[in-house]
């Protein structure tokens, strides 16, 4: 909102005129709206119906409009907590939506830890009040499943080949006795006495 201040300012009859009148609301008025695409100098002339001129200047710097930086989308396992980044040198201040499952929502650098897929999006102000915007998207992979039965019976010299069923693509098998392999998702178990095995399982996102 411009506003000119003329001298003497009882006086009712001058004429104005703001050049270059681009994005200048009404280039006739003491008082328009300036609508700035990019930095720009105002010159106001005033006119009195004698023909006295009088003039004056004022710059409007246009500030880049996009001035933070996010860290990239990143995906977490269930109960996994992430940390998200927002930076910028002439940020003052940001704010994050939504405002669940996250430690800060004020904080540069919020953990989050998003119960399923969820998109962070962050409003910052500048130094200049200006505002800008950007989101960040947290993955929640699948939990890693797997299922075997609780018991098998076999004779002795005789084998049995694991074989669960999950989602699983890593596995670790405790312990080795009896095993033909311990990294692998169907081994072929043969204990020479009563063994109870456990497995580890990881999925292709790690968890």
């Amino acid at each position: 909102h411009l506003s000119a201040i003329v001298n003497p300012d009882s006086y009712p009859n001058y004429t104005y005129l703001w050049t270059p009148s681009g994005g200048v609301s009404d280039p006739n008025s003491a008082t328009p709206v300036f609508t700035a695409q990019a930095t720009t100098t105002l010159v106001l002339n005033v006119k009195t119906p004698a023909g006295c001129i009088g003039t004056d200047d004022v710059i409007y710097t246009v500030v880049a409009p996009k001035f933070i930086t996010l860290s990239s989308d990143t995906g977490i396992c269930p109960r996994d907590t992430a940390v998200i980044r927002v930076s910028g040198k002439t940020i003052a201040s940001v704010a994050w939506h939504p405002a669940y499952n996250i430690s800060d929502t004020l904080s540069w650098t919020p953990k989050v830890w998003p119960a399923a897929t969820t998109k962070y999006t962050v409003l910052a102000r500048d130094t200049n009040y200006c505002l800008d915007s950007g989101s960040i998207i947290v993955t929640v992979a699948p939990e890693a499943v797997v299922y075997l039965p609780d018991s098998v019976r076999i004779y002795p010299g005789q084998s049995y080949q694991l074989d669960p069923g999950g989602n699983g693509l890593y596995f670790s098998w405790f312990p080795p006795l009896g095993l033909s392999a311990t990294n692998i998702a169907n081994p072929v178990a043969m204990p020479p006495v009563d063994t109870r095995y456990f497995v580890a399982v990881a999925t292709e996102f790690g968890c």
